[in-house]
């Protein structure tokens, strides 16, 4: 027993080097694995972003045509109008 702990005190620098090196060496391996988890994350964010962009484009072109149409319409009825007599009375 006394010459195990004279192996310690003798060893006791290299034991604590290795020591925190194997806890350094565990918080770079967690750090790496949550910056590989924030990667993952914006790389689905901007996948979500590109869809809802295509998405909005589409839109924008719907509402552009759906636009048109009803100018369309409301001049059509308009000259209707203008066609269409008023209703006389007896």
């Amino acid at each position: 027993m006394e010459l195990i702990l004279d192996l310690v005190l003798l060893y006791w620098k290299q034991i604590t080097v290795i020591y925190l090196s194997v806890v350094l060496l565990i918080l770079i391996g967690y750090f790496l694995l949550s910056i590989n988890s924030m990667v993952h994350s914006l790389e689905r964010i901007e996948e979500n972003t590109t869809t809802i962009a295509g998405r909005l484009h589409e839109l924008n072109a719907t509402y552009e045509t759906l636009h048109k149409d009803l100018k369309s319409i409301e001049q059509s009825l308009k000259k209707n109008d203008d066609k269409v007599s008023p209703p006389t009375e007896p």
